[in-house]
Order: structure tokens, then C-alpha cells, then sequence
């Protein structure tokens, strides 16, 4: 029996206090409780063949990418950005304006 099998020794009489789980696939268990999210997906990965795991890096690839700051404003959207920056004096909207819109000043 692996790390999952039920052959090993019980907890019982062997001071893992656990019930009836051997002391391995206590340890296993608790080895998983004490892992991160990131390192519980690590270790399901490492054990997945390599026709899923290719499943399994394209849509890890995908959300990396749909993280990727340096693609959250277009060329378009920078470059408006960065000459709002550049105002020495810029305008902002009155109080008045922004209850308009909001209903409540950002101040209130």
C-alpha cells in the first residue's frame, strides 16, 4: 500500500491519535492541510500525465496573461494618460459637478 493505502499500521497503538488512518496517510493528510494553494496545485501538476498537464499550462498561461500589467491600458489609453500626467495645472471637476453624477461629493 502507497501513501493513500490502508495496509500500514493503524494510528491506534502507535501514537499518531488519529483513529483508524495509518500514521502515513495521517502525516499525508496533514502535509496537504499545511500546504498552499500554489503548492498543492504544484504537486497536482507534477503528478498529472503529460497530455493533461499541456491542458493544464495553457490555462495556467491564460491567467498569467490576463494578469499581465503591462497589457491593461491600450497604446491609445497610455498615451492620454501620460499627457494628463505631463498638466502642470490640471482641472478638476467642483463639488457641485460631482453630486450631479454621484449623487454625494467624494469629500461627503
Amino acid at each position: 500500500g502507497g501513501i493513500g493505502g490502508g495496509t500500514g499500521s493503524t494510528a491506534r497503538g502507535k501514537g499518531c491519535g488519529l483513529g483508524r488512518l495509518s500514521c502515513r496517510r495521517a502525516q499525508y493528510l496533514l502535509s496537504i492541510l499545511a500546504m498552499t494553494m500554489l503548492e498543492s496545485f504544484l504537486r497536482f501538476a507534477r503528478e498529472l500525465p503529460a497530455e493533461k498537464l499541456d491542458e493544464v499550462e495553457d490555462a495556467l498561461a491564460a491567467i498569467m496573461a490576463s494578469f499581465n500589467q503591462g497589457d491593461a491600458f491600450t497604446p491609445v489609453e497610455m498615451a492620454e494618460l501620460n499627457r494628463r500626467l505631463q498638466v502642470s495645472d490640471p482641472e478638476y471637476a467642483s463639488d457641485d459637478a460631482v453630486r450631479a453624477i454621484f449623487g454625494k461629493s467624494f469629500s461627503e
